[in-house]
């Protein structure tokens, strides 16, 4: 699935993720998340992925650590994540 970030000076990077879990048996799940990040512009901010852990409570999940990060892929597990959604960031323009 495409998440894409806040519009800068009219363009817009994205992150595609993908994702899968199993209940642990805790009332929460465990699983993976991985994708590709695809931000080809040098000045609208660095791109992160946040990840909804409860109902209630944002977290930043991965960032691509530089500004242009057009294809970096990540893979990374998560564990007792009760709410799973996810948004797409740029530091200083915030999340869509």
């Amino acid at each position: 699935m495409d998440f894409s970030t806040p519009t800068v000076d009219g363009k817009a990077a994205s992150v595609n993720v993908c994702w899968n879990w199993v209940s642990n048996g805790q009332g929460a799940y465990d699983g993976r998340v991985w994708g590709k990040f695809y931000n080809p512009y040098t000045n609208n901010g660095k791109i992160y992925l946040q990840a909804r852990a409860e109902p209630d409570r944002w977290v930043s999940f991965v960032s691509a650590g530089t500004e242009v990060a057009n294809g970096k892929s990540f893979n990374k597990p998560y564990t007792n994540i009760k709410s799973l959604a996810f948004k797409a960031c740029l530091t200083g323009h915030g999340c869509r």
